[in-house]
């Protein structure tokens, strides 16, 4: 039997998954920010919570949304703890005392719209929510609809920055009452996948090869 030479394979594939990853792995269409969340292709995004800084005991969720209206679809980061660490540095709150799960991994379907919401035990309207999506939003006086910053700090991350005070005339609106980032896990395109499998299976059959050696 007539073997392919192992190296020349492994060779071939990683030159073939370089090239992939300089040329193949363009930016991906999507939309994340105060306009929505859409994703061209199911994308997961890893959440990591920074920090709080009101009075509020806040939860955010994800939600869907079709025609303007939202759908609940599970809970993101919340402050399951307590509401802030002490009433010192503006009711600062931080991982492990205020919030337990402080890192999340979600997948977004490819096509579906989403939002982020916020809803803050104590305020007015418990249980209502304040979204990223500035359209889902109710008008304030004083910023709009603008409830959320997004703030890019690198290719596909983001930092993301809650107001909780929407229903509140007096609030500070400082959009520092629950901070978190968000990463975009990269979607790597099909010849970067094929390149990926020939070295699997290059390595497959170096092993056979030592192994019938031996």
């Amino acid at each position: 039997m007539k073997f392919l030479s192992v190296k020349k394979v492994l060779t071939a594939a990683v030159a073939a998954t370089t090239l992939a990853s300089a040329v193949s792995l363009p930016a991906e269409a999507f939309t994340f920010g105060n306009d929505g969340i859409l994703f061209d292709k199911d994308t997961t995004v890893n959440f990591d919570f920074l920090y709080s800084q009101g009075k509020y005991q806040s939860k955010v969720g994800i939600f869907e949304v079709v025609g303007g209206t939202t759908s609940f679809v599970q809970w993101l980061l919340k402050e399951d703890l307590k509401a802030f660490d002490s009433t010192a540095n503006d009711f600062k709150g931080t991982c492990g005392v205020s919030v337990s799960v402080c890192n999340v991994a979600y997948t977004f379907k490819a096509g579906v719209e989403y939002a982020l919401g916020i809803t803050p035990t104590g305020q007015p309207k418990t249980n209502e929510f304040l979204f990223s999506t500035n359209t889902l939003n109710p008008v304030d006086p004083i910023t709009g609809q603008l409830q959320t910053l997004f703030t890019s700090i690198a290719p596909g991350q983001f930092k993301i920055a809650f107001e909780d005070n929407g229903w509140v005339e007096n609030g500070t609106r400082d959009y520092n009452d629950f901070v978190f980032t968000a990463a975009v896990v990269p979607v790597p395109e099909p010849t970067v996948l094929l390149g990926l499998g020939l070295v699997g299976g290059a390595i497959a059959t170096t092993r056979r090869r030592k192994s019938q050696a031996s």
